[in-house]
């Protein structure tokens, strides 16, 4: 067990916060050495090799250079997960959009009174922080004051882009988000893409159990190796709107060199999730490591 997970099993959750603060705190005013330095080593841990600055080959390397070089503005309107939304109108149209119920810059402005049964809550500028509420009866008032010291006095506060130097995160401003609350257990499709292409796709089963992952590639066959997760067992259906999906995936990566697009297949209609252009923040094993090369190529 790494130092920060033992953190994580034995200190008080509002002490987390401070501790977490104190950790980005050690990446402002980093050199860019400073910063290569860090992530190298970040790097190796996982994958027990240094990263090529000056000429890098694989998938995961390319993207260690490319979250801290590349500045591209378009990387930072599409990974806003408020901005991106104007975007998918223009790209796709507006259907495919999940439903937003509300954008507040600190959680006490929110009604909760005005606010279906059902709904989730997130930010904009950062990820992993997401409330899923599958019935509003249950934020007790003690509930109400966690989780506006979480996300008021803390999430929002963020500079998410000093967690894993994915610079393209800094310039968004944070906002939180009510979304419609689109079902329980809904599977995510990853769809990687190239230059409006769009390559594999992956999807993530027990993800806060006893996470696994299966990549396919556009007819839906395994690939033969992991992403940083072992295969699930058993079949894994194609769904129904697959070819939806490819579709969709090709319009909205057109024109990007990588970006990952995750999309939502709900009864039959394909929904927007999000635009990464950070897998794993570049830190995730793919076995066999050829692999990576592999798909480092097609970048």
């Amino acid at each position: 067990m790494n130092n920060w997970k033992r953190i994580k099993k034995i200190v008080p959750y509002q002490w987390r916060h401070a501790f977490t603060s104190w950790r980005l705190s050690l990446g402002k005013g980093k050199t860019y050495d400073e910063i290569e330095r860090y992530v190298d080593r970040k790097f190796y841990a996982v994958n027990k090799r240094h990263i090529d600055w000056d000429a890098p080959q694989s998938y995961m390397e390319k993207i260690s250079v490319d979250k801290i070089y590349n500045l591209d503005p378009l990387k930072t309107r599409l990974t806003d997960k408020l901005l991106v939304q104007d975007w998918i109108k223009e790209k796709i149209g507006e259907k495919y959009l999940i439903p937003i119920y509300g954008v507040y810059d600190r959680f006490s402005d929110v009604d909760i009174n005005a606010l279906p049964e059902r709904f989730v809550i997130k930010c904009n500028h950062d990820a992993g922080n997401v409330t899923i509420v599958d019935d509003k009866r249950d934020l007790t008032p003690k509930k109400l004051r966690y989780l506006q010291k979480h996300y008021d006095d803390y999430v929002l506060k963020l500079d998410f882009s000093l967690f894993g130097f994915e610079m393209h995160y800094r310039p968004i401003r944070p906002k939180l988000l009510i979304q419609k609350h689109m079902g329980s257990n809904l599977n995510d499709y990853k769809f990687l893409c190239f230059n409006g292409k769009p390559y594999y796709v992956w999807v993530d089963a027990d993800r806060f159990i006893e996470h696994r992952r299966n990549i396919y590639n556009m007819n839906w066959e395994l690939q033969p190796f992991t992403w940083a997760f072992p295969n699930i067992e058993g079949p894994c259906e194609k769904p129904a709107c697959f070819e939806e999906m490819v579709q969709v995936a090709s319009k909205l990566s057109e024109g990007i060199p990588q970006v990952r697009v995750d999309l939502f297949c709900v009864d039959n209609r394909v929904y927007f999730g999000e635009m990464t252009f950070t897998c794993g923040n570049g830190l995730e094993l793919l076995n066999p490591v050829e692999w990576d090369y592999k798909v480092g190529a097609l970048w």
